[in-house]
C-alpha cells in the first residue's frame, strides 16, 4: 500500500498471479456485502469481487513495482508459499478491517500520528509522481 499506492480494497485482493513484468494489475478488490431482510440492509461481511471503483473505462489498471514492493512481496511469499493472496495470516487472507486497525496500532505503539489508508494513498501517489514513476499504465 505504502509503495504502490492502492486502495486498501484493492490491496488486500492483490494475488501473486497479478505480478507479471514488474508490475501489478490492479483489478479486483474487497468489497462490503449487504442483504435485505425485507426491512432492512444488513452486513453480510466482506467478499472479493473481480471489479474495481469506476473512474475510467478500462476494467484494470496496471501499476509499476519499486524495487521496496519487490522485495515485500518476495518476503510475504516466502512466509506464506502456497498463499493465493499476497497478504495472508495463517492461510486467510486479510481483510481491509484488520490492515486500517493494525496500521493505527503500530502508528499509536510508535507515537506518532495516525494516518488512514486513504491518507497515506494519496501520499504515496504523491511522492512517485514526484520521483518520475507513472503511477497509470
Amino acid at each position: 500500500m505504502f509503495q504502490i499506492g492502492d486502495r486498501i480494497g484493492e490491496n488486500v485482493a492483490l494475488k501473486f498471479s497479478d505480478i507479471e513484468y514488474g508490475k501489478i494489475a490492479i483489478q479486483r478488490m474487497e468489497e462490503k456485502g449487504l442483504v435485505f431482510d425485507g426491512e432492512n440492509f444488513k452486513s453480510a461481511g466482506v467478499q472479493i469481487v473481480e471489479h474495481l471503483k469506476k473512474e475510467n473505462d478500462s476494467e484494470y489498471r496496471f501499476i509499476s513495482l519499486t524495487d521496496k514492493a519487490k522485495e515485500i512481496i518476495s518476503k510475504a511469499r516466502k512466509l506464506n508459499p502456497d498463499g493465493e493472496f499476497i497478504f495472508e495470516r495463517n492461510g486467510e487472507r486479510l481483510t481491509a478491517r484488520a490492515v486500517t486497525y493494525w496500521l493505527w496500532k503500530y502508528c499509536r505503539d510508535a507515537g506518532i500520528t495516525y494516518k488512514s489508508p486513504h491518507c497515506t494513498r494519496r501520499t504515496t501517489a504523491s511522492r512517485l509522481s514526484t520521483e518520475g514513476m507513472h503511477l497509470i499504465r
